[in-house]
């Protein structure tokens, strides 16, 4: 039970962090997809498991504020058709 909640948690803390929060401090690369600042990493981890990326920039308005990565997702793993 004690895990199921963990889980839970770990969960509640995604859909309150946004991706502004997490983005670390690094040049944007040019094929990820982007989000905008206020994103959930819910969010944001939803879009990266979809389209197969493993980074996404991260925008506040037109301005580039850095990038928030997946640590361990490999792009080219087999997504559920």
């Amino acid at each position: 039970m004690a895990d199921f909640v963990g889980a839970d948690r770990a969960l509640k803390r995604l859909a309150l962090t946004t991706a502004g929060d997490a983005a670390t401090q690094t040049t944007p690369g040019g094929e990820a997809p982007s989000v905008a600042s206020s994103t959930s990493l819910r969010d944001v981890l939803s879009l990266l498991l979809a389209s197969g990326a493993d980074a996404a920039n991260v925008v506040e308005g037109r301005r580039d504020i850095g990038r928030h990565r997946v640590h361990g997702h490999d792009p080219r793993a087999r997504r559920p058709p």
